[in-house]
């Protein structure tokens, strides 16, 4: 999932913005674990 968002970043070339938004997605991704692990 992470690579697809990685992959989309070089298309669009916006080095500084797709990395903040992917590092932002990771972070939702890993809470939204975390979430259905702990219940």
């Amino acid at each position: 999932m992470l690579a697809i968002g990685l992959s989309l970043c070089d298309h669009l070339s916006q080095d500084v913005f797709c990395l903040h938004e992917s590092k932002f997605e990771e972070e939702r991704m890993v809470a939204g674990w975390l979430t259905n692990y702990s219940q």
